[in-house]
């Protein structure tokens, strides 16, 4: 006796103009990363070579669902895609996030004289707009039911990612006031609570903006 398992699978394709935006960046991507791999064996930098190998795989699965090959959710794969393109330049030139954070400590990388900083801002920009791409692929699906929950998302969001940038930055840390010890304590007890809310509701209202624009897509059994 055999049992027959009946699985209702969601599929749906990128809208074409999403379609053709990520098949030029994944293209790009594609066809630069060999180059940044050979520049890293010149150079003898092997953590670049496995980066760049890293973003070549990316594109591929990038193009891949550009051009229809990953029905069942392109989405999240053009999510994925972006996102490891966009961890994998901001690994290649640590110093980018250094001078974030150190306020400008850390020497950019300079590999046979050819800088790396500006190739990988260009990737950290492609991969985030993928992952944009992403997002808006399933924004649209249902546009009125979603738009009140992403607007509320990032307007609560918004202050934790200034406070963020402020915390993080050496340069933004030494513009604030010094306060005394009492008072930054209290402060710093208040600030916790307030801004855990603000990421607890933003993170509900984004969820939520996805999970009412998936409700009622069509299934494949």
């Amino acid at each position: 006796m055999t049992t027959r398992i009946d699985r209702h699978v969601n599929t749906y394709s990128l809208p074409k103009p999403i379609a053709g935006v990520a098949l030029l960046i994944s293209l790009a991507c594609l066809l630069t990363a060999p180059g940044g791999i050979v520049l890293g064996v010149i150079g003898a930098n092997w953590f670049l070579v496995a980066f760049e190998a890293v973003a070549f795989f990316s594109s591929v699965f990038g193009l891949l669902t550009a051009i229809g090959r990953f029905r069942e959710a392109p989405a999240l794969s053009l999510f994925c895609a972006g996102g490891s393109i966009m961890v994998a330049a901001m690994l290649a030139e640590p110093a980018l996030v250094s001078r974030v954070l150190q306020g400008g400590t850390t020497a950019p990388a300079v590999i046979a004289g050819i800088p790396i900083a500006p190739f990988a801002i260009g990737r950290i920009l492609a991969g985030a707009l993928l992952v944009l791409l992403s997002a808006m692929t399933v924004l649209s699906r249902r546009p009125r039911q979603s738009l009140a929950y992403l607007v509320r998302g990032i307007v609560l969001g918004a202050p934790v990612a200034a406070l963020g940038a402020v915390v993080l930055s050496a340069r933004l840390r030494g513009m604030l006031p010094s306060l005394p010890g009492p008072l930054s304590v209290m402060l710093g007890v208040i600030g916790f609570f307030v801004v855990g809310a603000l990421i607890s509701l933003s993170a509900h209202n984004l969820i939520r903006a996805f999970e009412v624009a998936e409700e009622g897509r069509p299934t494949r059994s």
